[in-house]
């Protein structure tokens, strides 16, 4: 009986450590999603749905951050999270950095980076066509099949699309000159 409890032991031992080892070689590389979303933008609010859905879908396989693009208090941030019950972090874009860095200009955009690198940029999917139309069925799931080739160890076959929303206003970082004295 020893005997056997201390094979079953071993073999559980074994079978969780070579799972463990499998899991941890599937995704070799840091998956993470940026969402520039506004406030204000309806677009940005009617997504935050399908959004959640796929933070869960990819739960614990890719990091996900929502970035308020826009001047307003950390207050209003909260607030969109909570309204819309955000299943990932949503923080404010402080000095439009992020934005400027990957040239987000259009809330809702997505960016996918593996690794420091955009695999992908533009909109989560076909729903919305023009500004205030939208399919009642979306045909192209960018963001999702993105993910999902990635997580495969593959390169995605689209890396650009055209997002659809409301434009993100950088506000001017330039100063006037000052006037030189003669």
């Amino acid at each position: 009986m020893a005997k056997t409890g201390i094979k079953i032991i071993g073999s559980l031992f074994i079978t969780f450590f070579g799972f463990h080892s499998f899991a941890q070689t599937r995704v070799k590389s840091k998956v993470e999603v940026f969402v520039f979303l506004g406030s204000e933008c309806p677009i940005s609010q009617k997504y935050m749905s399908r959004l959640n859905d796929m933070a869960s879908k990819y739960d614990g396989a890719v990091k996900w951050t929502g970035l308020i693009a826009e001047n307003v208090k950390t207050s209003v941030v909260k607030k969109f999270a909570w309204d819309y019950k955000a299943k990932f972090s949503i923080k404010k874009d402080d000095g439009f950095t992020l934005a400027q860095k990957y040239h987000a200009e259009i809330t809702p955009q997505v960016f996918v980076v593996v690794d420091s690198k955009v695999k992908y940029k533009g909109a989560i999917d076909n729903w919305f066509y023009e500004l205030g139309r939208y399919r009642t069925e979306t045909t192209e799931h960018y963001l999702m099949n993105t993910l999902d080739a990635i997580l495969k160890g593959e390169e995605p076959t689209i890396k650009e699309t055209e997002p659809m929303g409301c434009l993100i206003e950088v506000p001017s970082q330039e100063k006037d000159a000052a006037p030189h004295k003669h």
